[in-house]
């Protein structure tokens, strides 16, 4: 009968279709991984104690399978799993079915998950110290065969053991390289794998308790071996110029004395020092050292810590004290919930975006982050005072209609973040360079209405910058020719879509972004079937009054409403519809489309919300 090995003092190690471990904890037993739960009967009759906990390092089928079977058989077994994985462990009925399997460039390894839900009790949340079995476990993100995978480090019996899954497997050694491509033909999983050891280096464990191998007991000569290696094999795919030691480069640099950039962030972060030296935060988003596979799931989208730490160090104090938002964009305001829940900064926003910002679910828009965020509102154009400089909010439109241009006064310097407004072509990047030309970065889903970048020049030059920031460029500092091509071009959009749309006073259109109506909240999300209200915003497309009606259209057995507006030439209204499902309804993402009519002529089904009722997740 297989046994049971012992590694380390107070830690045992069963082989099955992973390496699952044992740990004796103050407070109870602790597994980690579960195996393919096959040989459970056995694993359990033979343990040197009791499991009364599971961690989850992953979610590939190798570890997690045998959760199932350890749940039935250990009364009050708690199962911890990593909370960037939700969508494997909790929706895989949904997983199974977008999952795409024809003409396939995703070659991600998400397809070896779970067949059925996992138990999960309890999440991991990167960079927690959840109290487990008596126990602080740090939960450290590690990307890797799979981009939500975390590594667990615990102190015991005075040594740092980590957990690490499937990250490394051996000195110089990854277990698979097929799980680290993740589109055909690239390495992205390899530059995951070097990043996430450079991050478990600074950890400097002990042991290394692997979930396909034994025990590593130099971590840090395997961690150099490994990443020597993933160094030649990322430039054999890349070329020689290709290098991964930059993900090893401090991740701060300053830009003017009271004003640091973050030098990995995928979106640009900015970092501004008070006279009392607190610290605000414009934007933060992804961590360019971790590319994220580039699909649908939210599993792959995952905001890591970066470039603060290097900043505390640099400023000689901790943490950052407020949080500014530019606008509402994923990639901007991502990891903001991660610094409230790790530094509780003050979060402020103009007031024209707390609402998209508190209730995403509501919104037909772009690159919505998923999560909720609190922030404090701001009157736009009046001046607010932080640590003993001034900041300001002034709406603008192009790139989003929830976009703000924020402004902040230092002794009378004064430097615009101008967001994502608008950027450049022609240089290096989207970099300004006498040879570039004015990019707008609209989006005609996110709502640009014709003179959105005129009037949004005008604002700019009555701040009168001396420096400006963007959301995906280098700093730039504006001169004479920098006004004229932004003029130039800010003009030039308009007289394009003038040339090309149907826009004159006697067309009937939706403007720029032929969008004459929506719906809110886009996404209805109930328990059990129950009435609910849809809000209709509709735009008169004529330039005359004209009756509007507007119908709901959906399942047949549904209640759903119909109203009219008298709308003025080009005016805009509300109106709230009523919605009643049938009592047996369980459905997932049914669309609701919005029939409109003009004036009596029909426009058609212009609008959509989705409804999901009786399903577990939306």
């Amino acid at each position: 009968m297989q046994q049971w090995i012992a590694v380390t003092d107070g830690v045992w190690q069963w082989q099955d279709s992973c390496y699952v471990y044992l740990l004796k904890a103050p407070a109870g037993w602790v597994l980690v991984n579960a195996g393919s739960g096959e040989l459970c009967e056995q694993m359990l009759q033979v343990a040197p104690g009791k499991p009364t906990h599971l961690i989850l390092t992953h979610h590939f089928r190798e570890v997690s399978a045998g959760a199932h079977a350890l749940k039935e058989r250990v009364p009050g077994l708690e199962v911890w799993g990593p909370a960037a994985e939700q969508f494997y462990f909790t929706d895989s009925e949904q997983h199974w079915r977008e999952r795409n399997t024809w003409m396939l460039f995703d070659t991600r390894w998400d397809r070896k998950g779970p067949r059925v839900d996992v138990p999960i009790d309890r999440w991991l949340e990167d960079y927690d110290s959840p109290s487990i079995a008596g126990y602080s476990w740090r939960v450290n993100p590690t990307p890797c065969v799979s981009y939500g995978a975390v590594s667990l480090t615990v102190e015991h019996h005075g040594k740092t053991l980590a957990f690490t899954g499937d990250l490394l497997h051996s000195s110089g050694k990854v277990n698979r390289l097929a799980p680290l491509q993740y589109v055909y033909n690239d390495a992205m999983g390899v530059k995951n794998v070097y990043s996430s050891t450079v991050e478990l280096a600074k950890l400097s464990p002990d042991f290394i308790l692997p979930s396909c191998a034994g025990p590593i007991s130099e971590p840090k000569s395997a961690i150099e071996k490994l990443q020597s290696n993933l160094q030649e094999y990322y430039r054999f795919i890349y070329g020689p110029q290709a290098d991964l030691s930059v993900c090893s480069q401090k991740q701060v640099t300053q830009v003017l004395p009271w004003l640091y950039r973050s030098t990995v962030a995928a979106t640009e972060t900015y970092f501004v020092i008070g006279k009392s030296g607190k610290v605000a935060c414009i934007d933060y988003g992804y961590h360019n050292s971790f590319p994220a596979p580039m699909t649908r799931d939210l599993a792959q989208w995952r905001p890591l810590l970066h470039s603060i730490p290097d900043l505390e160090a640099e400023l000689g104090r901790k943490g950052i004290d407020a949080f500014i938002i530019t606008h509402h964009h994923d990639d901007h305001v991502s990891g903001v919930p991660l610094l409230q829940r790790l530094y509780n900064p003050e979060v402020f926003a103009a007031n024209e975006l707390i609402d998209i910002l508190a209730q995403p679910h509501a919104y037909d828009q772009q690159c919505l982050w998923h999560r909720p965020i609190q922030a404090k509102g701001k009157q736009s154009g009046v001046w607010h005072a932080w640590d003993g400089l001034r900041f300001r909010f002034d709406p603008i439109s192009g790139h989003s209609r929830y976009s703000s241009l924020v402004t902040f006064d230092n002794d009378g310097v004064t430097v615009c973040h101008i967001g994502d407004q608008f950027l450049w072509r022609g240089g290096k990047g989207f970099n300004y360079a006498s040879e570039a030309h004015f990019f707008s970065n609209h989006v005609y889903l996110n709502g640009p209405c014709r003179g959105d970048y005129q009037r949004f020049v005008g604002i700019l030059k009555e701040h009168n910058p001396s420096l400006v920031l963007t959301g995906h460029s280098e700093p730039q500092t504006p001169d004479a020719i920098w006004y004229t091509k932004l003029e130039e071009g800010a003009k030039r959009w308009d007289e394009l879509h003038e040339r090309l749309m149907p826009l004159a006073d006697s067309d009937p259109h939706g403007g720029v972004s032929s969008e004459v109506a929506k719906m809110s909240p886009y996404r209805t999300f109930l328990n059990a079937p129950a009435p609910f209200a849809l809000r209709v915003h509709v735009t008169n497309p004529l330039n005359k009054a004209a009756d509007v009606v507007v119908q709901l259209v959906g399942p047949q057995s549904w209640h759903l409403g119909v109203g009219k507006l008298l709308l003025t030439a080009r005016g805009e209204g509300e109106i709230e519809l009523r919605c009643v499902p049938s009592a047996n309804t369980r459905c997932r993402r049914t669309p609701l489309t919005l029939k409109v009519t003009v004036d009596g002529q029909p426009w058609g089904e212009l609008a959509e919300a989705l409804v999901t009722i009786a399903y577990p997740q939306f």
